[in-house]
């Protein structure tokens, strides 16, 4: 028997306000703003990084 596992990149601010009840377990500390918050800088810092390596 194979496993698989299929890991999603979400978006669009509806699929990471999907997946904040998640992360909410994983961090309790985060409320949805400030979670909302750290992944748009973690985008910003994603494409940064992409157009300084080219």
């Amino acid at each position: 028997m194979r496993n698989e596992l299929t890991i999603n990149e979400f978006q669009t601010h509806n699929e990471i306000v999907e997946v904040y009840p998640i992360m909410k377990q994983l961090r309790t500390h985060l409320d949805v703003d400030t979670y909302l918050e750290l992944v748009c800088e973690a985008q910003i810092k994603i494409v940064t990084n992409c157009l300084c390596t080219k």
